[in-house]
């Protein structure tokens, strides 16, 4: 004999399934976030310690600063994309691929495959940004050449510098 389960049961199993398996997942969130809570507040000491080094340094020195009047540097926060020299190398492989031209977004998909579609709208923009900044460099290095083009909705084109052999 079968029995059948009814619909309200089976809605009440599967909520449960589903708030148990979002339960785990949020602890498990909330386990890593305090792991990196623990580990900022360490380099916030780390970074205290050395500021009162350098502080008493510097009142052991002969011409007297007041730490109070040394105003702070915020460092930079957002890390390049590409490790030195990776985008130049990805740009001219992705302008070596095609005889012709390229446009902005035709390199950032041949070099790494990121279209508007497939990555986030923001990465996507930093990306083809950050192509687009270092070709504009390449252009003035003389490396690789520049046009706008009408039938690629006014987007500029890209190749390599044709050599005259």
């Amino acid at each position: 004999m079968t029995w059948r389960t009814p619909s309200s049961l089976k809605w009440l199993i599967v909520k449960h399934s589903r708030l148990q398996g979002e339960l785990e997942l949020l602890r498990r969130q909330s386990t890593e976030l305090d792991r990196q809570a623990a580990e900022q507040r360490e380099r916030v000491d780390e970074a205290k310690r050395n500021l009162q080094a350098i502080e008493r340094a510097l009142g052991l020195h002969d011409i007297k600063v007041d730490p109070n009047d040394i105003e702070g540097v915020q460092p930079h926060v957002d890390k390049p994309l590409y490790k030195h020299g990776d985008l130049s190398r990805l740009i001219f492989s992705a302008l070596k691929s095609t005889d012709g031209w390229l446009s902005t977004g035709a390199v950032v998909q041949h070099a790494t495959g990121y279209t508007y579609d497939n990555i986030d709208h923001e990465m996507y923009e930093k990306v083809r940004r950050t192509f687009r900044k270092r070709m504009r460099a390449l252009v003035i290095k003389g490396m690789i050449e520049r046009k706008a083009s009408a039938d690629h909705r006014g987007h500029t084109l890209w190749r390599l510098v044709k050599s005259t052999d």
